[in-house]
C-alpha cells in the first residue's frame, strides 16, 4: 500500500492474543510499563487497536488507584 504524502495512515491490523498478554505484561513492569503505556496511549503512530488497549489499561489503572484510595479513606 502506497501513501501519498499528507495523507492520514492508520495502522488497523488486529493484534493477536499474544500480542495482547504481551503488551498486558509489559504494562505491568512498575516504571518501564508506565512509560510503555503512555507512550502507546498518546502516540498517533502506533497500531490503533494498542492505542485503544492502552487507553483502556491507562483508564482501569486510574479507577483502580482512586477506589484504593476511596477505601483507605473510610
Amino acid at each position: 500500500m502506497y501513501i501519498k504524502k499528507g495523507e492520514n495512515y492508520f495502522d488497523d491490523e488486529p493484534l493477536s492474543t499474544l500480542n495482547f498478554l504481551g503488551y498486558q505484561i509489559l504494562f505491568s513492569i512498575p516504571i518501564l510499563g508506565i512509560i510503555m503505556l503512555l507512550i502507546c496511549s498518546f502516540s498517533k503512530e502506533i497500531n490503533i487497536n494498542l492505542r485503544n488497549f492502552a487507553r483502556a489499561y491507562l483508564c482501569f489503572i486510574l479507577i483502580s488507584v482512586i477506589t484504593f484510595i476511596i477505601i483507605r479513606l473510610i
